[in-house]
């Protein structure tokens, strides 16, 4: 292979690399969006423990066992969001949980849930253009690590009304057959932010949001230029701690 011969040959799979990261960049648009969403809601969040801190605490933190339940919209993401639609890519989650907080800051808890899924399959077009809607339901059992920001950065305080937590977890899933060939397991890797508002002693109001990356079959698609599956979800929910009064 002579000079020029193989300067071209760069030249070709220089040009490749670029085309491919635009083509990433265009199939994961409302996917970069959202977690400049999320960033955005962390820093608002944080801002708010800040005005909220309360340095001196005379409390004393006792472990404590909590059961609850949230529901709201998840939204299907799969390869990318390039066929991403706020009507057809959402669908319900519910879900049932039991945790318990080891220390003020460090807590574990599970989920149990239920996943109604909706996708635009870019591989059929209609006649008048748009995509067919995909309909799956979905089980799912997570396990997540918790950490309240709010006292880690404010210390532990029984009287705050509102506190912030980060979270990242793992699990399992099973995708329904539906209109596919056959079922399918699946592993599950999640993060997310959540705020809990203190409604009394023992309830607490939960606003959770969420990203939840699964295997790439899990839509029963697989264009291979990313190996993995997204959707995310906001759920509202009620928590009981079997807890001391204040």
């Amino acid at each position: 292979m002579d000079m020029g011969t193989a300067m071209e040959v760069r030249t070709t799979i220089l040009e490749k690399m670029y085309n491919n990261k635009i083509i990433w960049f265009q199939n994961n648009k409302c996917l970069l969006v959202y977690l400049k969403k999320l960033l955005i809601m962390l820093l608002f969040f944080v801002s708010a423990i800040v005005v909220n801190a309360q340095k001196i605490s005379g409390f004393i933190f006792k472990p404590d066992v909590y059961i609850g339940a949230n529901m709201g919209l998840n939204t299907f993401l799969g390869e990318g969001c390039s066929t991403y639609s706020k009507i057809q890519s959402s669908g319900f989650i519910g879900r049932a949980t039991i945790g318990y907080n080891l220390t003020p800051v460090i807590g574990v808890r599970g989920f149990m849930g239920y996943a109604s899924h909706n996708w635009p399959d870019s591989r059929f077009r209609s006649s008048d253009g748009s995509l067919r809607s995909v309909s799956f339901d979905a089980q799912m059992l997570t396990v997540d690590l918790t950490v309240n920001l709010s006292n880690w950065l404010s210390y532990y305080n029984r009287n705050r009304t509102f506190d912030f937590s980060v979270f990242a977890g793992t699990g399992i899933t099973h995708r329904d057959k539906a209109s596919f060939s056959s079922d399918l397991f699946s592993s599950i890797g999640r993060g997310g932010l959540q705020g809990d508002f203190h409604l009394s002693s023992f309830i607490d109001l939960n606003l959770i949001a969420e990203t939840n990356f699964t295997g790439d079959n899990y839509n029963n698609f697989k264009p291979g230029f990313l190996p993995f599956d997204v959707y995310t979800a906001f759920t509202v929910g009620l928590s009981y701690h079997f807890r001391s009064v204040r």
